[in-house]
């Protein structure tokens, strides 16, 4: 039998990455009356057009011009945010040049966001309070100062972010490497959870051997995990090198945030580690096992899009996604609706959308 229920996936863009569906006791039903065409697919991002009453439309219905929906219950996949933060003594800088005040405000501000459920982060400050042997050992920085912790959290980060810094050197290569070693464990541990390192310095590496300084060096550290595990960098006032650090580990360059006015630095850096956070959403999402006795009838699948605020909009299905909207995993046995790029920036830029999966309604767009 064709899974012809109308199901309707709900999740959060803010911090799902796809999703794992339970169950629920509750259907909604859509009589159709307000259904009809779903409008022309103009529009960017491979969307059609919505209707106000957030039912998104439609194409002919199946079982006699009725769909019905089913809410499933949905278990976001986690983002987990590896923090690599710079303590070094030009971070504190003087009275009329401090970036660690501003910058560890916003990483506070961040982190006990409401919106960051969803989302574990770890910290660790370099470079460590000790000779040079130790501070440019990655053994140094193992251990997290902060473990993994579920956001938002207003204590454990703010316990180690207290005192302006004034320790020597920028070991940038050795808690790299520490960090990289302990984000494929945690990849490892958690292999459905998006996994990404995010440096935060102020200038160039400095102190320890010529190789530790060797930019090229610690691109190294960064580059083998580029697809699968992205490193980001903020680079606070200074930061030269740590461009190539980006371009290198991640997809972007870095983010730069000024120091001369510490409440623009604050703002700048809040925005860059928001950008950081959307840009590690995942658009793949899981389609769940049809009920039992059915099959997945893949030319029944529908994607809605509701944008904050604003009407839900059909997107168009594209296998090719030369015009956005989306497409599945794998057409002959699908497993995932994969959100095409021009589709994905944008409701990656708007981290409190929704995206519905429905099935049972004739698919909007494409070939059959």
């Amino acid at each position: 039998m064709a899974h012809r229920t109308g199901i309707a996936l709900w999740f959060s863009l803010a911090a799902a990455l796809g999703v794992a569906c339970g169950s629920s006791d509750e259907s909604n039903f859509n009589d159709g009356s307000s259904g009809g065409s779903s409008g022309s697919s103009g529009s960017s991002g491979g969307f059609g057009e919505g209707d106000d009453d957030g039912n998104g439309g439609g194409d002919d219905l199946a079982d006699g011009g009725a769909c019905a929906a089913e809410e499933v219950a949905a278990t976001r996949k986690p983002v987990k945010l590896l923090l690599a933060l710079d303590q070094s003594g030009s971070m504190g800088g003087n009275a009329n040049n401090n970036r660690w005040v501003p910058v560890t405000t916003a990483l506070k501000a961040f982190l006990a966001q409401p919106d960051t459920v969803g989302i574990e982060a770890s910290m660790r400050l370099f470079p460590v309070n000790a000779n040079e042997n130790t501070r440019c050992n990655a053994a140094s920085y193992a251990t997290p100062d902060v473990s993994m912790t579920a956001l938002p959290d207003s204590t454990a980060f703010s316990s180690k972010l207290v005192a302006n810094p004034n320790f020597s050197g920028t070991p940038t290569r050795a808690v790299i490497k520490a960090t990289v070693a302990d984000a494929k464990a945690v990849q490892a541990a958690n292999p459905q959870a998006k996994v990404a390192i995010v440096l935060i310095s102020d200038g160039d590496p400095a102190g320890c051997d010529s190789a530790d300084r060797n930019i090229n060096n610690i691109i190294g550290e960064v580059s083998p995990t580029k697809d699968t595990i992205p490193t980001y960098v903020i680079g606070v006032g200074n930061i030269n090198n740590l461009n190539l650090i980006a371009q290198g580990g991640g997809p972007r360059d870095a983010f730069v945030v000024a120091t001369n006015d510490p409440a623009a630095t604050q703002a700048q850096f809040l925005a860059a580690i928001n950008e950081i956070r959307g840009q590690a959403i995942a658009c793949e999402i899981d389609i769940p096992p049809p009920p039992a006795g059915e099959e997945l009838d893949a030319d029944k699948v529908n994607v809605n899009y509701t944008p904050t605020g604003k009407a839900t909009q059909q997107l168009t299905y594209d296998e090719t996604c030369a015009a956005g909207g989306w497409r599945y995993d794998n057409k002959a046995d699908p497993k995932q609706v994969v959100l095409c790029p021009e589709t994905c920036t944008i409701a990656k830029a708007d981290p409190s959308a929704k995206v519905a999966l429905a099935f049972g309604c004739a698919r909007r767009g494409g070939p059959k």
